[in-house]
């Protein structure tokens, strides 16, 4: 259900449902575990696959089809360093195979949360930005452009108003001249990358203290953001640094006619791909299955 946004109320204190929010997570994180047991990938290419294979434009229209969450880490590792030292960080992981003549990637299970007080303000924010009653979640497959490539993108989309999609993001206020710098050059880039990829215009972001006191909001445009980061990173270098991945993995896909891994390690700074057996491949997911003679 695409959820309706409102202004939400101020000031609030994002504290409150934590108890509840808790203990869901746990029951959420113990499901996910047995899902796992079974399912190569937390959340399955597949349904992308099957939806646009019922519509107008199949998949085979694409050259890429994926989830945002692989694209965001694609976009965001030319700036993943840490702002005091410059050492490289953040790493992650991408399935991908040649799904005919579609690059497919996967989504990889990642070993990095943020602490479950943080997930809360974020989940508490969202409800006090949305009409109340509204449950599950809404999300939306559109076509990106990556240089020469077509992408199928589906991407989790928070609430709209009548004037389109909205995302939700809170955040603690900056006020030192590091806090400041961080701002720009890491929520920023994060809200610009998912917003930009997902067509979503407009992005909410509520201030709170470090005591989870929520105390004013304000709107971003999406195509103002990257003005706002003031140097701290550049939209194109992002963009082309995930076509020029794609690419290669494509290419490696080809040469090897095997499933891959991608895999970018900070210890090393290097982005690596290499063909992988897994016991369910992702193009088994996707294809149906050859009747038994």
């Amino acid at each position: 259900t695409l959820k309706t946004f409102r202004t939400p109320p101020l000031p609030s204190n994002l504290n409150e449902g934590f108890a509840e929010y808790e203990t869901q997570s746990h029951i959420t994180e113990k499901l996910k575990a047995q899902w796992l047991q079974t399912s190569p990938s937390p959340c399955p290419v597949s349904a992308i696959w099957h939806t646009l294979a019922q519509t107008a434009t199949p998949p085979t229209a694409f050259d890429v089809l994926t989830y945002r969450n692989n694209l965001n880490k694609l976009c965001k590792t030319p700036y993943s360093t840490d702002p005091r030292t410059g050492a490289w960080r953040d790493p992650w992981e991408i399935d991908a195979c040649l799904v005919g003549e579609v690059l497919v990637l996967d989504i990889r299970e990642s070993d990095f949360n943020l602490p479950l007080q943080l997930q809360h303000y974020g989940s508490r924010f969202e409800d006090l930005c949305t009409k109340a009653g509204a449950k599950g979640e809404f999300c939306s497959v559109v076509r990106v452009q990556l240089g020469a490539l077509s992408v199928a993108l589906a991407a989790e989309v928070d609430c709209a108003d009548g004037e389109g999609y909205v995302e939700l993001k809170a955040s603690i206020q900056p006020k030192t001249p590091f806090q400041h710098r961080t701002f720009k050059r890491e929520k920023l880039l994060r809200f610009w990358v998912q917003s930009a990829l997902g067509g979503v215009p407009r992005v909410v972001v509520g201030y709170r203290n470090h005591e989870g006191q929520l105390f004013t909001t304000a709107t971003l445009a999406t195509k103002d953001i990257p003005q706002m980061a003031e140097g701290e990173w550049r939209p194109e270098v992002c963009l082309e640094f995930a076509c020029a991945v794609l690419k290669w993995v494509r290419q490696t896909c080809l040469k090897h006619g095997r499933q891959v891994r991608i895999s970018f390690r900070p210890e090393t700074g290097v982005l690596d791909c290499v063909p992988i057996d897994v016991e369910t491949t992702i193009a088994a997911q996707l294809l149906p299955k050859k009747k038994k003679k």
